[in-house]
């Protein structure tokens, strides 16, 4: 597969908040990696904007133009350095729902109009449908009881999961959303794995490598929160339903989530 330069990587997974001068477009780029449960060489590439097409809807046509076996499983990862729109985020929900084989995952740079309801819709919706989004960051210390496939502190969310899980399987389920597998990948770097993967390292870059992944880790703390802040409305949503289907009485998930 053609590889992207270090200077594009750089520009264009940038996530600061704004473009130093001098100034240029950060545009949408998609990097993706297709992984069949058989074990065999993963499928890599990228794909960015097109005329009227996003690269979203590019990746969509692409992986339909494979002919893969539907008999068999694959895990997708996207790197993208802007969260999908509204429109991309409910043709990937289609897509996923059509096809059950495929186990979508989506890690983005920046979060693309972030403050704007509809754009946070899209990125709820992804969520809701099995189609997980975070963003990209270099992974934080790891304590000594995280497991291997594990996130950090992903046994707390599950113990506090535990306590409303029933309720919750109750809602969904009257809903009709699916609920597909979820895999949880071992603790990488998103970045890391972006460049060590999709990128040309024949020629020596003009920047330190190591020193543009602590930058890009540093950045993106605040993007990640501001992603958890979107998905916090979920919570009350599920909250708000709860109730409203009358399966009894439901411990504020706020409430847990600030237990410690």
């Amino acid at each position: 597969m053609a590889l992207l330069t270090a200077k594009t990587f750089s520009l264009q997974f940038n996530n600061k908040r704004r473009v130093n001068n001098p100034y240029y477009p950060r545009k949408a780029l998609l990097c993706y990696q297709l992984t069949p449960q058989n074990g065999s060489t993963p499928t890599r590439g990228h794909l960015k904007n097109k005329k009227k097409d996003h690269a979203e809807i590019r990746f969509i046509n692409k992986i339909k133009s494979m002919g893969l076996d539907e008999t068999q499983c694959y895990q997708v990862t996207c790197y993208l350095t802007w969260s999908p729109c509204p429109s991309c985020a409910g043709e990937l929900v289609d897509f996923i729902k059509a096809h059950r084989h495929l186990n979508l995952r989506i890690f983005a740079s920046r979060l693309y109009y972030h403050w704007r309801p509809n754009y946070q819709e899209g990125l709820l919706l992804l969520c809701g449908s099995q189609v997980p989004v975070e963003v990209m960051g270099l992974p934080g210390p790891r304590s000594d009881t995280t497991q291997e496939g594990e996130f950090p502190g992903q046994s707390n969310v599950q113990e506090e999961e535990g306590k409303i899980g029933e309720r919750k399987q109750e809602f969904l389920a009257l809903q009709l959303l699916p609920l597909g597998p979820v895999w949880f990948p071992s603790s990488i770097s998103e970045f890391t794995d972006c460049w060590e993967n999709f990128v040309d390292h024949k020629e020596p870059p003009s920047f330190n490598p190591s020193e543009k992944l602590k930058e890009l880790d540093k950045n993106s703390q605040a993007i990640k929160r501001r992603l958890e802040r979107i998905k916090s409305r979920s919570v009350d949503v599920l909250e708000n339903g709860l109730r409203s289907l009358q399966l009894g009485p439901v411990t504020p998930l706020s409430s847990i989530r600030n237990s410690r």
